[in-house]
């Protein structure tokens, strides 16, 4: 089964995997392996397209308190 989900505001679609996308590739970008990450928290703010995130790697490293935040 495939599930899609799509956040709607102010007439701006925005699909939760194309911020999952952003994610991914901001942290690549950083540096951040992929396959150290143990868990990964996203927060999307619909009313300003600003998206924050917070990985903690299997080593208990934590990536993306503080940062920037990303916008789609």
């Amino acid at each position: 089964m495939e599930i899609k989900v799509e956040v709607q505001l102010y007439e701006k679609n925005v699909k939760i995997a194309d911020v999952k996308a952003l994610v991914i590739k901001d942290m690549q970008s950083n540096g951040i392996d992929l396959a150290d990450v143990d868990t990964l928290d996203i927060y999307y703010k619909p009313g300003t397209g600003s998206i924050y995130y917070v990985a903690t790697t299997i080593d208990k490293k934590i990536y993306g308190v503080g940062n920037r935040p990303l916008h789609i």
